[in-house]
């Protein structure tokens, strides 16, 4: 089971990334949900520590065994990779107008 920390923040609940969202309690359910009738759950995502520290608490607390995984990046390293984005990429969302509505 893949619990993709934006899906479920931006995709589902459409919410920001700010401490207390949403999201922490949807993860933390479906992580619960998953317990037993998957022999893996991965959580993947940027959880930075200020936000996430609650979460994570309460993940360990639940007697499972449980590994935190991260990527150890300097900051040119991370400024490097931004600059490899593709920046001529414009996210647009569609609005269908209801048919006699415009």
């Amino acid at each position: 089971m893949i619990l993709s920390q934006d899906v479920i923040r931006r995709e589902i609940l459409d919410v920001k990334d700010t401490e207390g969202n949403l999201s922490v309690s949807l993860i933390v359910n479906m992580l619960k949900f998953g317990l037993g009738k998957y022999d893996l759950i991965v959580m993947e995502g940027i959880f930075n520590s200020w936000k996430y520290q609650e979460m994570f608490r309460e993940i360990t607390a639940l007697a499972v065994p449980t590994y935190f995984y991260y990527f150890d990046l300097s900051f040119e390293a991370s400024y490097t990779r931004h600059l490899m984005k593709d920046t001529k990429r414009v996210w647009v969302r569609c609005f269908k107008t209801p048919v006699g509505q415009g």
